[in-house]
């Protein structure tokens, strides 16, 4: 119970200082720049400078100046990865008896795992939510041991969920961007964004999906690009140890297999009052004209940035930004009146940390040929 109180005060206190200091100042450039950037991350400075109507120069150092300010958190590629042969996994815990060493251990735990993309402190029933890669469910069974023995005592509770398959996955938060006039960017010809390529790409992870094999050199471009997708090719040849014409190649081969789904900017919507809340909900069996319009809600819904179905003790998680829990409640009555009828139970969690969307993991090491 303390731990929550004492979680819930720091989040307080960290909207109070968000009010005090009022939002970021951004000029309709600076919008415009975000626009385009959580479309593609890699888009050149001229390319962006084009469309959003500035010098090349001063788009340089408005990036720049949106990185120092921590508005944009990262630039990392995306990818779906069970189209090379890993699951996502969903793992929710609660602890007890947790003191600042013993919470200490845990952050470099998970920070070293190698299975780990993400995790974020929580307020609700759970502490943190992790997001795992995991290449079959005895794969998941040894983490758990691992994780169990290496914090007896400590784990209070904790469930997981599986993603089978999504409805949405965005950068963009519609609501963020309303009223902007900006239509797709112009590019005269392809380049190392793969700009044309990636917009005839689908994002979220299908029911039906081939799955390809990777090697080691595809791997290390993956990793390179989830650090930082803005990298140019030379200095991912210089890295990798590759030709550039390989990389280029390479790179081109992992989006046709869907390794590679986007470039984003992953925009710390915090800094601007719209908060991370997940929902977690369980559902009767959906028919299938039912689920087109629960995708359909879900998909154009513009607080909604993810959302997927799911088996384990949650059928469907949605991820949406929003003002406050008046906004969440909102959201809530709107899915209620639409959706009532398939839906059992739900549990909503405020997640506390900025999410910079890192979408790589070491384990992808473990399954490339």
């Amino acid at each position: 119970i303390w731990q929550n109180i004492i979680k819930m005060i720091l989040f307080l206190m960290k909207c109070y200082i968000w009010d005090f200091m009022g939002e970021i100042a951004l000029d309709r450039k600076d919008r415009k720049l975000l626009y385009y950037l959580s479309e593609n991350g890699r888009l050149s400075y001229s390319v962006l400078a084009a469309n959003v109507g500035l010098s090349r120069e001063a788009v340089k150092n408005r990036i720049e100046k949106l990185v120092k300010g921590r508005v944009i958190l990262s630039f990392r590629a995306q990818s779906t990865h069970p189209y090379f042969g890993l699951e996502f996994y969903n793992l929710y815990l609660s602890f007890a008896r947790m003191d600042a060493k013993r919470q200490k251990e845990y952050e470099n735990y998970i920070k070293k795992h190698p299975a780990v993309m993400w995790d974020n402190k929580c307020l609700g029933k759970w502490d943190y939510v992790l997001l795992l890669l995991v290449k079959d469910l005895a794969d998941f069974s040894e983490i758990i041991s691992d994780f169990k023995e290496k914090f007896q005592g400590n784990i209070k509770e904790y469930e997981f969920d599986v993603v089978l398959y999504e409805y949405v996955y965005k950068a963009r938060v519609n609501a963020f961007f309303k009223g902007l006039e900006a239509g797709p960017p112009k590019i005269q010809r392809e380049d190392s964004s793969f700009y044309r390529l990636l917009a005839n790409t689908t994002i979220i992870v299908e029911k039906k999906r081939e799955k390809h094999e990777l090697d080691l050199a595809d791997v290390k471009i993956l990793e390179l690009l989830s650090d930082n997708c803005r990298q140019t090719l030379e200095e991912m040849s210089a890295k990798a140890g590759l030709p550039v014409e390989n990389i280029r190649y390479r790179m081109k081969r992992l989006i046709s297999w869907h390794a590679i789904v986007a470039f984003w900017a992953a925009i710390n919507y915090d800094l601007f009052g719209l908060h991370w809340y997940r929902i977690r909900l369980r559902l009767q069996k959906v028919p299938a004209e039912k689920e087109k319009g629960l995708k359909e809600f879900l998909t154009n819904h513009d607080k909604v940035f993810w959302s997927a179905r799911s088996v384990g003790r949650a059928d469907l998680h949605i991820d949406i930004r929003a003002e406050d829990n008046n906004a969440l409640n909102v959201f809530l009555q709107e899915f209620n009146s639409n959706f009532g009828e398939i839906t059992i139970d739900y549990e909503a969690l405020v997640m506390t940390n900025d999410h910079d969307y890192n979408n790589f993991a070491p384990k992808m090491y473990e399954i490339a040929k």
